[in-house]
């Protein structure tokens, strides 16, 4: 008998999101159990016939089709210790949406809520498009916050033909805008941390604008954070800022850092638990058009979605290979145990001038965590396992 297709069932009915997830933490089990099984066989593309030759095929039929069409008593349930509560905070980028993307398919991660901060994005705008994104996936239950269009201080911002592609939602089709379930981000954040039983890791692919005005707010919710990851700097590795402002001065400083250098500063000196994965890793990890039809040919909507949008931007930019910044980081705060990170005293330079927003090693300043190495092939296996509904 194949391990893990008996589960008890009653008539007690689950919420919504648990009976999803559960689903597809079943369904990735099974698969793994077929694969021990049938050697060398994907159970997704084996004909019907061969699939049901074994001994076990009737029952894996069977008790299937319970577990996906009866309700299921909390004992089979996953625990909530099993799952990691996660409140995302991106700028309403690309490589930031198909990081929310990944964590919504990953039944490890339980994604609390979903906010939008000052960066590429004007975050009202996007948050409602962003929520009729969510809808369609049936995910309108997940509260969706945007925060200021402006930094803490200053004026640095992108290109206004980068807001105007976030702007378009990435080209994407999403039917209509949804204000339903919209909320403003700082309240959001504080109320999303403040009303969980256990410390919530927080995800800042952007700005750090709300993360630091919600610590403005309510300074108690840093005894609520678990730990931040944060894609964001360059540690040993050049700045990208002149990557979309060819010519500027600035050759040291990355984007989601020196468009509100002052917010990223406050953060970086909060004490909070950091894990920051900068430029020195995301750029170790490329991705092409076979990494995008591994995503899609597995079948989960989200892998097909993003899918479509990373294909969308290489079409577009006529790239053969992309780098998808935020999803690597995203990746690797998945499976955090598995990556090597170093300790490293950091400050963020806040003063105008060619270094403003880097982060700059400096002994005695607050430690952060940083990941510079990461294992490319994890990080892959990771994401396809996520985009396929195979829980590791």
């Amino acid at each position: 008998m194949v391990p893990g297709l008996l589960f008890l069932c009653s008539a007690s009915v689950m919420p919504e999101r648990n009976t999803v997830r559960m689903h597809r933490m079943l369904l990735g089990r099974i698969q793994r159990n077929l694969r021990k099984y049938l050697p060398g066989r994907n159970p997704r593309s084996m004909p019907e016939k061969r699939m049901f030759a074994r001994p076990f095929g009737i029952l894996f039929v069977v008790t299937t089709a319970a577990m996906l069409t009866a309700p299921c008593r909390a004992a089979a349930q996953p625990s909530p210790a099993s799952s990691m509560p996660v409140l995302y905070d991106d700028d309403g980028s690309l490589d930031g949406l198909v990081a929310l993307l990944f964590m919504l398919a990953d039944p490890e991660i339980d994604v609390r809520a979903v906010c939008i901060s000052y960066g590429e994005a004007h975050p009202e705008m996007y948050a409602t498009k962003l929520s009729g994104l969510m809808h369609s996936l049936n995910l309108g239950h997940i509260p969706v916050g945007f925060g200021r269009d402006t930094p803490l201080e200053g004026n640095n911002a992108f290109p206004s033909w980068l807001r105007d592609l976030s702007d378009s939602f990435w080209g994407m089709p999403t039917g209509p805008d949804s204000a339903s379930n919209i909320h403003e981000a700082v309240e959001l954040i504080c109320r999303t941390l403040n009303n969980s039983a256990r410390p919530v890791t927080v995800f800042v692919s952007g700005a750090s604008t709300n993360i630091a005005e919600a610590l403005r707010r309510d300074p108690g919710i840093a005894g609520r954070i678990g730990r931040v990851f944060m894609m964001g700097g360059a540690i040993r590795a050049p700045g990208n800022i002149d990557k979309l402002v060819p010519g500027a001065d600035n050759r040291v400083a990355e984007w989601n850092i020196y468009v509100d250098p002052h917010a990223a500063a406050e953060v970086f000196a909060s004490g909070l638990d950091i894990f920051l994965v900068p430029l020195d890793a995301t750029n170790k990890v490329l991705f092409d058009r076979r990494d995008f039809h591994a995503w899609r040919e597995h079948g989960t909507k989200m892998g097909e979605i993003a899918a479509d949008r990373m294909e969308w931007s290489i079409d577009r930019r006529s790239a053969g290979k992309t780098y998808i910044w935020d999803l690597v980081a995203a990746a690797i705060m998945a499976r955090s145990g598995e990556h090597s990170f170093e300790m490293l005293e950091v400050e963020v330079v806040t003063s105008k001038g060619a270094l403003q927003g880097q982060i700059r090693v400096h002994p005695g300043a607050r430690g952060i965590h940083s990941c510079v190495d990461p294992d490319v092939e994890l990080i892959k296996k990771t994401v396809l396992e996520a985009f396929s509904g195979i829980p590791e």
